[in-house]
Order: C-alpha cells, then sequence, then structure tokens
C-alpha cells in the first residue's frame, strides 16, 4: 500500500514537472519568433544579429543541459526552431560567395 501510494506520488509528480516543462518551452519558441520577427522588422544589423543568435543558443544550451542531468527530456522541436530561426538567417545575411 505504501509503495503504491510512493509510485502515485512520483508519478504525479513528474506529469506535473513535464507538463511545467512543455509550457515553458512553448513559451520559449513563441518569445524566440517573436524576437526574430521584430529583429526583421527593424531591420537589424549583421553585428546585432549575430549577438543574439549567440544568446539564443546560449539560452537553448542551457535549457538543454535538463536532459544531460538525467532529469526531464526536452521536446527536439525548440532546438530546430531556433536552428531554423539561424539557418534564414545566415542565408539572407551570410551567403555564400
Amino acid at each position: 500500500m505504501n509503495e503504491r501510494l510512493k509510485q502515485e506520488g512520483n508519478e504525479n509528480y513528474l506529469l506535473t514537472c513535464t507538463t511545467a516543462l512543455q509550457e515553458f518551452e512553448a513559451q520559449l519558441v513563441q518569445k524566440l519568433d517573436s524576437l526574430h520577427q521584430l529583429d526583421v522588422e527593424l531591420g537589424a544589423d549583421s553585428t546585432y544579429m549575430d549577438s543574439l543568435l549567440s544568446q539564443r543558443r546560449a539560452l537553448l544550451d542551457s535549457v538543454t543541459s535538463i536532459d544531460s542531468l538525467g532529469r526531464l527530456s526536452l521536446n527536439p522541436l525548440l532546438e530546430s526552431r531556433s536552428l531554423a530561426i539561424e539557418n534564414a538567417w545566415n542565408v539572407n545575411h551570410h551567403p555564400l560567395s
């Protein structure tokens, strides 16, 4: 009985943490998209954009470190969205010669 309650508590805690992490992911992806749109609208220069890309990469690294510590896994959507923004920037502002 005691073991069953402990297991249910662990499952509820994991579900709560997973839900919170998914909500955080969604908010972060939305913020990245908003930042990119603002950058485009403002016609940001390459130095500024490079700095932002570096900051975004550092932010993603800090979020994905949760997984490397053996805690909750992070949906790969977050990293792929950031890479899509970075790739779009690179294609538009650093074309291959």
